[in-house]
Order: structure tokens, then sequence, then C-alpha cells
């Protein structure tokens, strides 16, 4: 057998084994992306946004100055970060 004859061998084989794997449907890496997706916008940025608004009101409390802006920025950002999949999916059945 040729090298090149081997090497075209091989070629056929990976084009096989990638067919066979999209024909699956799913990539490999769509799982780590669900489960990342459903980390960040699920618990994680509840928690962390309730943290966020107790520690905005005590600066309010205390008089920190532009805590109001901070309260605003935390309010916005929790809001994007709890909301971002719905708003995605509203976008795509535009």
């Amino acid at each position: 057998m040729s090298d090149l004859s081997a090497r075209e061998e091989t070629t056929v084989e990976i084009y096989d084994s990638l067919l066979a794997l999209l024909g699956q449907g799913r990539l490999p890496w769509l799982d780590f992306l669900d489960a990342l997706k459903k980390t960040l916008t699920g618990d994680i940025a509840k928690a962390i946004g309730s943290i966020a608004v107790v520690l905005g009101g005590l600066m309010i409390a205390f008089g920190e100055g532009g805590s109001k802006r901070t309260v605003a920025g935390i309010l916005l950002g929790l809001g994007i970060a709890l909301s971002a999949i719905q708003f995605v999916d509203w976008m795509d059945a535009l």
C-alpha cells in the first residue's frame, strides 16, 4: 500500500466519524454550554443579585456618595442577568 492511499483511508475514516457525530443532532459542547447558561442565569445570578441589593441598601443607609447610581446599576445588571434567556427567546421569535 502506498503512503497516499493510507492518507486517503485515514481521511475517509475521519470524515465518516464526523458525519456520524453530526448525525446525532447535537454537537458535543452544547451540553456544557446549556449547563453554563442555566448556572449563570439561575440561582447564582439570584444570589449575587440579592447580595448586591443588600450592599446597595447599606450604602444608601450610611450615606455613601454615588450610592443611588450604584444601586441603579445593580438593579439593571440583575434585570439583565435574570431575563436574558427570555429576551433572546423573544428576539428569536420575531
